[in-house]
């Protein structure tokens, strides 16, 4: 004998008027059909995108993250805005990008307690819970018992800001 699982399903209700927390039936209607698929599959690739900008779309894994945001409103539970860092592609920057470079900047490499030339792009940020889910203890713990690298060099400071308006355009 076979069983079959249920399939979970929801209510879904169109809003009476289009707004920034939902929208019409003509409205999904309308989009469904200049993408070329049903209304169900707009509203899962609407779902997807939206699930692609707000959640983490990391594993977590070592690797440095500038800290923008610390949210407090949970205290004593924090939640933190990062960009994350990368060693690849170093040799370009586009805008909302700055970057450490040991061999422009050794005492601020150092300070950021990097291993690599790192590059963080402001415009792809994501918010997580400081847990030890996404932060943990770097290899010898510079800074105690903390997951903290090192600290932003007040050179790059400048940088930093002109990556983060350029970020906001």
């Amino acid at each position: 004998m076979t069983t079959r699982s249920a399939k979970v399903q929801i209510a879904f209700r169109y809003r009476t008027v289009d707004s920034p927390s939902g929208v019409t039936r003509k409205t999904a209607k309308r989009l469904a059909e200049r993408l070329g698929v049903d209304e169900t599959q707009a509203i899962h690739l609407a779902l997807h995108e939206l699930a692609a900008k707000v959640l983490p779309q990391y594993d977590p894994k070592p690797r440095p993250a500038l800290i923008l945001i610390v949210f407090d409103d949970d205290a004593p539970r924090f939640e933190v805005r990062v960009a994350y860092g990368t060693s690849q592609r170093t040799t370009t920057l586009h805008r909302g990008e700055f970057l450490i470079l040991r061999s422009r900047n050794p005492a601020a490499y150092q300070t950021a307690g990097l291993s690599y030339d790192t590059k963080f792009d402001l415009k792809q940020t994501v918010d997580l819970s400081y847990t030890t889910e996404w932060f943990s203890m770097p290899p010898a713990a510079p800074h105690g018992h903390s997951p903290k690298l090192g600290t932003l060099h007040p050179s790059l400071v400048r940088a930093l800001e002109a990556a983060y308006r350029a970020a906001a355009k």
